[in-house]
């Protein structure tokens, strides 16, 4: 509380500061003259705030330097609200300059964002221009009546602005998105492409995001070695050559991003977190590795499968059906483990749920591995075809094994 109450103290110590330091300007002729021409140019005022805004990064900031002109009497209302309706776009420029170098749908967010403030200040302009000349200017003198204060009022027409045009704009919100795939064409970023699609050093800004994005692209991660262990599956009883290249692309994708976030996590936890996101940070390191350790499953599975392709082996079926049941239950394994991860809810009914279902896969693997041996004493198929569906059946119990790692990543904070 005590940091609270500093940082507004200081706020507002800085916004007094700005507005002594801003007194010597109502002696300048020059500069009193350029404010007169905002109100009757309403253009200017909207480029001097889309260039103050722009210079300084920092919407709240220029909106703060505004208000301490109009407390020291030098900017009129009538001239403000043009200013402020160029900063509002100005804020915009932030937006822009981040989505450079990043995906086709953050470069939309930050075209929508473009395009309300715009749609916004036109709306705006439009009315404060036609209430003054036809003689009742409604929404300089709807301000005035509220508040005498000339920061206040500024607050206030900035209130205003915002809520008015997300009003009149939420309905239009679809065709806002159609211009913008207008403007910026073309397909968005495939998910295998070899990048990172949620997280970027900018992120180091702010934590908080940080930590959820991150969370994001450690869950595509995932969803990326469950496809390539139904893949390699898949390849396994229809030997396809297509699903055998689908996994060695994916596991390309899987160790890029293994090296990727690991090395971000490296950056977060140089980071000023609060003592819950640090053993999230930690436990991170953790699941990133079991994740990719079932990536390597899954390729050890579609090895062989690509062993029963070059050799043209057909796998005894009973057996291939009781291997089925095993990659089906290690598939519900990693379901439940990663709703756990990811909502980071950890009932004891779901661990139980998730440890029932593990143990059948471990009781699955000793029993598979007896009847193995049991059917290659009795010449059921050859050796090779046997020591491939013991490979198969151990790397899924040790895939089901690093699921329940990753669940307890969350039970053990």
């Amino acid at each position: 509380m005590g940091a609270i109450l500093a940082g507004i103290g200081l706020l507002f110590l800085g916004l007094n500061m700005m507005s002594d330091s801003l007194a010597p300007l109502g002696q300048y002729q020059g500069f009193r003259d350029l404010i007169v021409s905002f109100g009757q140019e309403p253009l200017l005022g909207i480029l001097a705030g889309v260039a103050i805004t722009a210079i300084i990064q920092s919407s709240s900031a220029s909106v703060a330097i505004l208000q301490a002109l109009a407390m020291q009497g030098l900017v009129p209302l009538s001239s403000a609200i043009f200013v402020l309706f160029g900063q509002n776009i100005g804020t915009c420029v932030t937006a822009l300059l981040a989505s450079i170098g990043t995906n086709k749908t953050a470069r939309r967010a930050a075209m929508i964002h473009l395009l309300f403030n715009v749609l916004g200040t036109g709306i705006f302009v439009s009315v404060v221009l036609v209430t003054r000349s036809l003689g009742f200017p409604i929404l300089t003198d709807f301000v005035t009546s509220v508040a005498s204060d000339p920061a206040v009022q500024i607050a206030i027409t900035h209130l205003i602005f915002n809520v008015v045009t997300t009003a009149v704009l939420f309905p239009l919100g679809n065709i806002l998105v159609t211009i913008a795939c207008k403007l910026i064409p073309g397909e968005d970023v495939q998910t295998n492409e070899m990048k990172l699609l949620y997280i970027n050093d900018k992120l180091l800004a702010t934590p908080p995001f940080a930590i959820t994005q991150v969370m994001k692209e450690v869950e595509r991660m995932a969803q990326l070695a469950k496809s390539n262990l139904e893949s390699a599956f898949a390849a396994l009883q229809t030997k396809n050559p297509e699903f055998v290249a689908d996994v060695y692309s994916r596991e390309k994708l899987i160790n890029f991003l293994n090296h990727s976030i690991t090395g971000f996590l490296v950056k977060m936890s140089t980071l000023d977190l609060d003592d819950k996101d640090v053993g999230l940070v930690a436990s991170l390191y953790h699941v990133i590795n079991d994740i990719e350790r079932i990536g390597d499953h899954a390729e050890n599975i579609v090895e062989e499968a690509q062993v029963c392709i070059n050799q043209n082996l057909s796998l005894h079926s009973q057996t291939l059906q009781e291997l089925a049941s095993v990659y089906n239950d290690t598939l519900t394994v990693f379901d439940k483990s990663f709703e756990i991860f990811s909502t980071r809810r950890s009932e004891q009914p779901k661990i139980d749920a998730m440890n029932a279902v593990e143990d059948r896969v471990d009781n699955a693997m000793v029993v598979f591995q007896e009847k193995n041996i049991d059917r290659l004493n009795k010449h059921d198929y050859p050796a090779v075809e046997g020591l491939i569906m013991i490979k198969i059946v151990t790397n899924l119990e040790r895939v089901a094994d690093h699921c329940t790692n990753i669940a307890y990543s969350v039970i053990k904070q």
